[in-house]
């Protein structure tokens, strides 16, 4: 509740993924996450997260009340985050902040933390309808005996050493998880895809959206997110579906346009060396 009422004061609210938002702190999309909180005279002024997808990067992202910046609260927590990854694993340490956050990046440039990449925030602003599905394809819930071909295609996605171990203890996650669905697309009873969507009261994220690559610009993306998304709408109440996507990633950003997404936000990841 009361990062709640920080992210207020800040007037920043990131959905999803976990960026500053505390309808999420409970729910770490199975990322390793540490939370860092900065309080003075008994009211939280600064709020940090460091969450890890895979064993070998970090992303930190963080917020400070307005009336009590530079004031080096940030500087301090971010520190602290640094020492909490120094005995780990972590070789990369990324920093997220919002492409219209000036103030953020001036500070990252005193850091001298270096720009890597951006990755936009898109919404679904049409509504879609299921549309002709491709001969002999279809969409199903995925169940454990899934499990080997969903590692599988993970296996091949994620270039960490660890990428087969992680991908089996995400996908065990999310299968004990109620707020996470995922869906296989199948070409004759073969999987060739999978698409997860996680759920938060009225929102939908799409996340893991992936189609082994030799069956890839042949229509079967498209089918699994439109048939992904239709089906999760008629089993719960969903009004707001967001999910990410790399700036530079030209297909899926045509994909998804075509699809009705739009571009709501964008946001800058930058490398602390």
């Amino acid at each position: 509740m009361e990062v709640k009422y920080l992210e207020k004061d800040c007037g920043e609210k990131r959905l999803l993924n976990l960026q500053p938002s505390s309808d999420w702190l409970d729910q770490s999309l199975n990322r390793q996450v540490h939370n860092f909180l900065y309080y003075k005279s008994n009211l939280l002024v600064g709020y940090l997260i460091s969450s890890s997808f895979s064993p070998d990067e970090v992303e930190i992202t963080g917020m400070v009340n307005p009336h009590y910046r530079r004031r080096g609260i940030f500087n301090l927590m971010l520190n602290e985050a640094i020492r909490k990854n120094d005995n780990s694993s972590i070789q990369r340490l990324l920093v997220v902040c919002k492409k219209e956050h000036y103030a953020a990046q001036s500070l990252l440039k005193k850091l001298k933390a270096v720009y890597v990449f951006s990755e936009y925030q898109m919404k679904l602003e049409e509504n879609i309808q299921l549309e002709v599905l491709p001969s002999g394809f279809t969409i199903r819930k995925a169940k454990s005996k899934d499990f080997p071909q969903l590692i599988y295609m993970d296996a091949q996605s994620l270039s960490f050493p660890q990428g087969v171990s992680f991908s089996f203890s995400n996908i065990r996650s999310n299968s004990d998880n109620n707020s996470h669905s995922c869906y296989i697309a199948e070409l004759w009873k073969q999987v060739i895809g999978k698409i997860i969507i996680i759920k938060q009261g009225d929102r939908a994220f799409i996340s893991d959206f992936n189609i082994l690559p030799e069956y890839r610009g042949r229509g079967f993306g498209r089918a699994l997110l439109i048939g992904a998304i239709v089906r999760i709408r008629n089993e719960e109440q969903i009004n707001c579906v967001l999910l990410e996507v790399a700036a530079e990633n030209q297909p899926a950003l045509y994909l998804y346009e075509t699809c009705g997404f739009r571009v709501v936000t964008t946001y800058n990841y930058y490398e602390l060396v």
